[in-house]
């Protein structure tokens, strides 16, 4: 199966430690332990980091913006994966309500897909630079309810990957469906994470640990 074979790189104290989890998924091209100096930046001590590589350094093959069936067999083994890995934190004492699921660029677009069709397995949602799948025009539309869960939606005004009305569209439908949602449009800082989002991250990761919201 895609992806399943690939390595998963960790950092933190292990699960039995940490009194929660983030698991982070890369963009297209990329390299899973890249996505780790997040942690490096945040330096949020108890808290077990998780970043699974995909097969061929993609999640899934074409455009996150192409019609859905094209990408639907290796999105559904991406959401496999993060499955497996939610399942894993369980069984070593950090349930679903206490995992973060950030992705950036294409991973951020199987982070917003997979919480829309598996709500209640995660406790926060942050997509960097991506979001929503399918063409302009979409009607997106997902039976399922998300109940309060803390959303972050965080890209650039000028993203040459993410266009301004599908991070809009993003921050919508998510809202649409019960998340509780910030959206960030920041000038300038193009296709990248950027300081303004990764303050946003730290406050959510500490909400996990126990802290409230502000």
């Amino acid at each position: 199966m895609p992806h399943m074979k690939q390595p998963i790189f960790t950092g933190g104290p292990p699960p039995e430690q940490a009194s929660a989890a983030v698991v982070l998924l890369h963009g297209r091209g990329a390299r899973a332990e890249g996505m780790l100096t997040i942690s490096h930046v945040l330096r949020i001590s108890g808290v077990s980091w998780v970043a699974p590589q995909a097969t061929g350094g993609a999640w899934y093959p074409d455009s996150g913006r192409a019609p859905l069936e094209r990408n639907l067999p290796k999105l559904l083994a991406s959401f496999d994966l993060v499955s497996a890995i939610l399942e894993a934190l369980t069984e070593r004492g950090i349930s679903g309500n206490r995992v973060m699921l950030l992705g950036f660029s294409q991973g951020a677009c199987v982070a917003v897909e997979y919480a829309l069709r598996n709500p209640g397995r995660i406790g926060a949602l942050a997509a960097l630079s991506g979001g929503l799948m399918g063409p302009a025009g979409t009607r997106w539309r997902y039976p399922g309810r998300l109940q309060g869960l803390p959303a972050y939606v965080g890209s650039s005004q000028e993203d040459p990957y993410m266009p301004k009305r599908r991070a809009l569209d993003t921050a919508r439908v998510l809202m649409a469906t019960g998340a509780s949602v910030r959206s960030d449009l920041i000038p300038g800082s193009g296709h990248t994470i950027n300081d303004n989002e990764l303050s946003v991250v730290r406050l959510m990761v500490h909400y996990l640990r126990g802290r409230p919201l502000r």
